[in-house]
């Protein structure tokens, strides 16, 4: 009898010594979660100032030549018909180069 009581004892010894790993892998996961989490905070609210840069808004203004109607009208058009019309596109903004902007259509 006094040799079973020593037995279990001795297994109880054996699982809470288990526990001492467990518990530094688990504290370890903290920290490492805790030390990433700070850092990507850090990198994501950087903040930083450049007294010589600006940016300033401007305008853009275009006007066409249509006088508010349709280019032309389809009437009886089939696959594989086409039209072509034209339209001038004047640019009146406040950028001093209207090239820099470029106007694109598809149809």
């Amino acid at each position: 009898m006094f040799g079973k009581h020593l037995g279990r004892a001795a297994a109880g010894a054996v699982r809470r010594d288990a526990r001492g790993p467990v518990l530094a892998v688990a504290c370890a996961v903290l920290v490492a979660t805790f030390l990433v989490l700070s850092v990507s905070r850090a990198a994501f609210t950087a903040t930083t100032a450049n007294e010589g840069n600006s940016l300033t808004g401007g305008s853009v203004t275009l006007t066409d030549d249509d006088t508010g109607s349709a280019m032309f009208t389809v009437s009886n058009m089939m696959p594989g018909d086409s039209q072509q019309r034209c339209i001038v596109v004047t640019y009146s903004g406040v950028d001093a180069d209207p090239s820099a902007g470029e106007l694109y259509s598809s149809h």
